[in-house]
């Protein structure tokens, strides 16, 4: 949830005004199932806003939800729901935000439903590969980036100790798990190679989750052991995504003991020291 708190207050002032809002897209391939194209965050906004705590994954996470950033003379200014007159609560539930269903009659068609999320986020806030792949695919398996995402050992890797709103700590896990398991089999983009990845894993089962789980934690805890923090950041702070790839991915399918005997000067390379930073990546 990338809004900020002054953003989601006009989406809530736009209803209570009457003033139209786009519609939220969702797709479906069950009559009893429907995943969320495009609305996720007005979504988001107008459940918090009603149970009158801002997101909690947002800047602002857990907060109450104080309307913000529109005329102090407006009746909702510095409101909660909860604070709101009889007459604006009734008008706030009373809106109507209008739904489109597109019927995916293709599950393997992954790239195509992709492609459909990107089209139709293209008119508005500018949204990342994984950001939208996250919608396309949402799933077990994009609940399991969003879980390893936390780990201690996994931000000391990125040198930040923060997610990233944007998703690209996310987006390379995805690299990392593709090149992984189908990187012989890499086509060109690798846009699509990762949303084809991530769309044909969407729902794999509890044993491939819990497999991914302990590999990733593993490789994360050897990389920073041998490697120290951040080591394939460049001197600018700016992750080397490359290197990334190789590196991490030799971590996760030789181990520890095999990448420093038969890669040590490359290791050597990336290690950080005091004094100099690695500027090339075997």
């Amino acid at each position: 949830y990338a809004w900020s708190l002054p953003r989601a207050s006009r989406l809530i002032e736009s209803f209570a005004a009457g003033i139209p809002v786009p519609p939220v897209c969702l797709s479906t391939t069950d009559e009893q199932k429907y995943s969320v194209i495009d609305g996720m965050r007005r979504l988001l906004t107008i459940f918090s806003y009603f149970e009158g705590a801002f997101p909690g994954n947002a800047p602002q996470g857990g907060r109450e939800f104080r309307i913000a950033g529109i005329n102090k003379e407006n009746a909702l200014y510095g409101k909660t729901f909860g604070e709101l007159g009889d007459e604006d609560c009734r008008s706030l539930r009373d809106s109507t935000l209008r739904v489109m269903i597109i019927i995916h009659n293709d599950p393997a068609d992954w790239p195509g439903m992709y492609e459909v999320f990107e089209r139709l986020n293209a008119g508005g806030a500018p949204h990342t590969a994984q950001d939208v792949r996250a919608r396309a695919y949402h799933g077990p398996f994009s609940q399991l980036l969003d879980d390893l995402n936390g780990m201690e050992e996994w931000r000391d890797v990125l040198g930040s100790p923060n997610p990233d709103p944007r998703m690209r700590d996310r987006e390379l896990m995805l690299r990392y798990m593709a090149l992984f398991h189908e990187g012989d089999a890499y086509e060109h983009p690798m846009k699509i190679f990762l949303s084809r990845f991530m769309g044909a894993h969407k729902d794999p089962g509890g044993d491939y989750l819990d497999a991914e789980r302990r590999r990733f934690a593993d490789a994360c805890r050897a990389v920073r052991e041998n490697l120290g923090p951040a080591p394939f950041n460049n001197r600018n702070g700016r992750l080397r995504v490359p290197l990334f790839d190789a590196v991490f991915v030799a971590f996760a399918r030789h181990g520890a003991a095999a990448c420093r005997k038969t890669y040590p000067s490359a290791l050597r390379r990336c290690a950080p020291t005091p004094s100099s930073h690695c500027t090339r990546g075997r």
